[in-house]
């Protein structure tokens, strides 16, 4: 079954987070709930073709070289105080 788009609450509390970041925990936005829906009901063409297609993911290819120089430098993997 699917879930309506409306403001959801997630149950239990974290003791990693502090009181607001708790109260911001507990509600579920649009965002989350429409890919929360994409997930139940995933597009596939032959399998699912009447599913849901995610349109509000992306993902920014365009600059993976750039970013797999820097992430590979060695520097990065040591944090200074």
């Amino acid at each position: 079954m699917l879930a309506t788009l409306s403001v959801a609450k997630t149950s239990g509390h974290s003791v990693y987070l502090f009181c607001r970041g708790n109260s911001i925990r507990q509600h579920q936005g649009i965002l989350q709930e429409g890919y929360t829906q994409y997930h139940a009901d995933k597009y596939h063409n032959t399998d699912n073709p009447n599913g849901i297609s995610n349109m509000g993911t992306s993902e920014n290819k365009l600059c993976y070289d750039l970013l797999h120089k820097q992430v590979r430098k060695v520097s990065w993997f040591h944090l200074s105080p």
